[in-house]
């Protein structure tokens, strides 16, 4: 009798692992029944929540980082962001200096043009610490997940593509995009100074609330303009007016 029992239970625990095997075939079958689309949209959230849960930098730094550690220091030191703003401060000196009406191979511009270089480097430094310390595009609070570090990094690679704009020689034309680029560097300051920076987000909000604003204005200005064509319409035509010092033609 003690012997049936035993294979009673054997026989059960044959019938519970003939019901798991069962039941992961049926699993591994509707698994390979799912298309590659599904199984990609379904791994996707998966690695992009791996992704930004590491807070390794740059897949270099992690967070006990030696390298790292010192640079959070580095930049979060007062002294720090004054002198980033020095340097944008006399950057926007620097190119409000520039004289138009000189030949690029004059002394000024060539002068102000090596000048740019050092500050295309100074941010170009600045921008890399602010990586090393924050992690670029992945990671908890990472670089490029704020809007304001994304406008520095535009400005960034604007100045290190105008660089290369310089050294590979482009001609005169191409000269005066290079420095149209170089123009966005006083936006730095908006990063640079909190309170403009509210200011800006301020302005940028309120945007939406003015619609109904602008909408009504330009309604005015065209109902104004109608009136002022039928009331005036050709009441100023032929009519006399003094050419001191005006330039007129021989006819």
């Amino acid at each position: 009798g003690g012997r049936d029992g035993h294979g009673g239970g054997g026989g059960g625990r044959g019938g519970d692992r003939a019901a798991r095997e069962e039941r992961m075939a049926a699993m591994k079958a509707r698994r390979n029944q799912k298309g590659v689309t599904t199984r990609f949209l379904e791994w996707l959230p998966k690695f992009w929540a791996e992704l930004n849960e590491n807070n390794t930098s740059l897949y270099l730094f992690s967070e006990r980082s030696r390298v790292r550690r010192a640079v959070w220091r580095l930049i979060k030191w007062k002294w720090f962001d004054r002198l980033v703003m020095m340097l944008i401060l006399l950057n926007c000196l620097f190119l409000a200096m520039y004289d138009p009406l000189s030949p690029d191979g004059s002394s000024w511009n060539i002068m102000l043009d090596t000048s740019e270089n050092f500050f295309t480097v100074a941010f170009t430094v600045e921008f890399l610490l602010q990586v090393i310390a924050r992690n670029f595009v992945f990671g908890p609070g990472a670089y490029m997940t704020n809007p304001w570090y994304v406008l520095d990094f535009i400005i960034v690679f604007s100045g290190l593509l105008s660089a290369v704009m310089l050294l590979l020689g482009m001609e005169a034309g191409n000269l005066s995009g290079m420095r149209t680029l170089r123009a966005m560097k006083p936006l730095k300051t908006i990063n640079g100074v909190p309170g403009m920076r509210i200011l800006v987000t301020t302005i940028l909000d309120s945007i939406p609330l003015l619609v109904d604003v602008m909408v009504l204005l330009v309604w005015l200005f065209f109902i104004f303009g109608i009136v002022g064509v039928q009331q005036f319409s050709g009441k100023l035509k032929d009519r006399c007016f003094f050419t001191d010092g005006l330039a007129l033609g021989p006819d």
